[in-house]
């Protein structure tokens, strides 16, 4: 919580960007080449609405997982992705499938 008057807090949450949340939303590549890949946010509450609001612009989601525990690159998290094939695509029909050996 800020108090009216404070002074602003030292950064303490670090997220850096993982290729896949680049690969999965052009909002994210696009904000990569602006900025870097590494963000710093005040709490990870701060980080988690940054992704949400990536993931409404860039139209695919992505997310703030946790680093690894043995990470040497000072991160607290990940900015990461996954892109999914859409379910019953109506342009892409799904494969035929094919009757298994019975030998």
């Amino acid at each position: 919580m800020k108090w009216p008057g404070a002074q602003p807090t030292s950064v303490m949450f670090v997220v850096d960007v993982k290729p896949s949340a680049r690969r999965t939303n052009g909002a994210v590549g696009l904000m990569v080449n602006r900025r870097g890949t590494r963000r710093r946010f005040e709490a990870r509450e701060d980080a988690e609405a940054w992704a949400k609001g990536l993931a409404v612009a860039g139209g695919r989601s992505v997310w703030v997982r946790a680093a690894n525990p043995n990470d040497r690159t000072g991160a607290d998290a990940y900015l990461v992705g996954r892109y999914r094939e859409p379910q019953n695509d109506p342009v892409v029909p799904p494969g035929d499938q094919a009757a298994l050996p019975t030998s």
